[in-house]
């Protein structure tokens, strides 16, 4: 039996700390190593919108549900004024006397009853295949006490969840949006995406299985809206989850990539999936044309195909403040799927670190955001 065990990140993990270098020469060498070529189709991306911004408006139920606008940096995002990471306030006060965080009852009171409050910020393991896995997981306030959006983040290739975390600014957005995100740690720094990458690949790790048992548990500890779970993924982390609409669509909403590909021999979702993606044209990594003989396909294959399994009826291009945006659209259960190609740009999280404050154009954490906020699961 799978269990996951929360506890009280250490002083170190409050600060964020552990996060590897992104090495993306070690990336290309060791996917030139371990690659096998198979072919593939993949994501797309949508509009940018303001930090103000609900977390999907009316239809999504969860507009503004966080206090303060939850700018990075803000105290409302989710950081206390000493700077430490604001749910550790709230766990010394959910933790007080008999609290669950220090019951020994993990987040199950003596009575069995279901604990939906929070904030939490802190570290989740997870027994799956035999391995103890781990993720970094943030319930802020404005997602406690009601069934919020869960948003699940993949790093790349040679990185982990904390620098992914301190990348994407997905958790300092989560308060100001209402939603639960979680960063989960690949085995050995590497996903098992199909035709990438690294030491995952090679061994022929679960890695859909760990997700699959990861969205389990939290939405059994957390109250999360099992309509909006949403998969996000870069470069390794997004041939993640691309493989995740393929073989997880009974529970993943919609997924949002950047910089990844489709690249396994079989992709039969058990439901049309909205896919989003974001992919320079010039990406040295994860070539936009593709790499045949790594087994990347082309980005526009990879979009491609996923508009032929939405059966999706319509296609057509636009400037998004001059960006090239793809959209097909009259897809089957109201699936979209969308590729904004930025040109000229290389292998990154667009408008992520310290681009966050005048990164250019295209922010591709707000870009995948309003996409999850359109795309509940039917």
């Amino acid at each position: 039996m799978e269990s996951l065990q929360p506890r009280r990140p250490s002083g170190a993990e409050r600060e964020g700390g552990g996060g590897r270098s992104p090495g993306w020469l070690a990336w290309g060498l060791l996917a030139l190593g371990v690659a096998c070529g198979v072919s593939g189709e993949g994501l797309g991306a949508g509009p940018l919108a303001g930090l103000d911004a609900g977390w999907g408006g009316a239809d999504a139920g969860f507009s503004g549900a966080g206090e303060g606008s939850g700018a990075p940096g803000d105290s409302d995002g989710g950081r206390d004024s000493d700077g430490g990471r604001g749910a550790d306030a709230g766990q010394e006060a959910d933790a007080g006397e008999g609290g669950p965080l220090d019951s020994g009852a993990g987040l199950w009171g003596d009575a069995g009853a279901r604990w939906c409050g929070g904030p939490f910020d802190g570290e989740v393991t997870l027994l799956h295949q035999g391995r103890s896995r781990r993720a970094l997981l943030y319930v802020p306030a404005s997602a406690a006490g009601h069934p919020a959006p869960l948003v699940v983040s993949l790093h790349g290739f040679s990185s982990g969840p904390e620098e992914h975390r301190d990348t994407t600014h997905y958790r300092e957005l989560a308060q100001a949006r209402g939603f639960l995100v979680a960063f989960p740690s690949g085995v050995a720094h590497s996903w098992n995406g199909g035709a990438c990458c690294g030491p995952a690949n090679v061994t022929g790790v679960d890695d859909v299985g760990f997700l699959r048992a990861l969205i389990a548990q939290v939405s059994a500890e957390y109250c999360v809206d099992e309509r909006r779970v949403h998969v996000s993924g870069f470069s390794n982390g997004g041939f993640l989850a691309h493989r995740a609409a393929c073989e997880a669509a009974d529970v993943v909403a919609s997924v949002g990539v950047v910089a990844g590909q489709l690249a396994v021999a079989t992709c039969a979702p058990a439901r049309p999936v909205p896919v989003a993606q974001l992919h320079g044209t010039a990406d040295p990594v994860v070539p936009f044309p593709g790499n045949p003989f790594l087994g990347f396909p082309a980005t526009l294959t990879t979009l491609g195909g996923w508009a032929a399994r939405d059966g999706c009826q319509a296609a057509f291009r636009e400037d998004d403040a001059g960006v090239p945006v793809h959209r097909w659209t009259q897809c089957a259960d109201l699936a979209q799927v969308q590729l904004t190609a930025v040109e000229g740009a290389g292998h990154e999280w667009f408008g992520g670190g310290a681009k966050w404050d005048g990164g250019g154009p295209v922010n591709a954490t707000l870009t995948l955001l309003d996409f999850f906020a359109a795309h509940p699961r039917p």
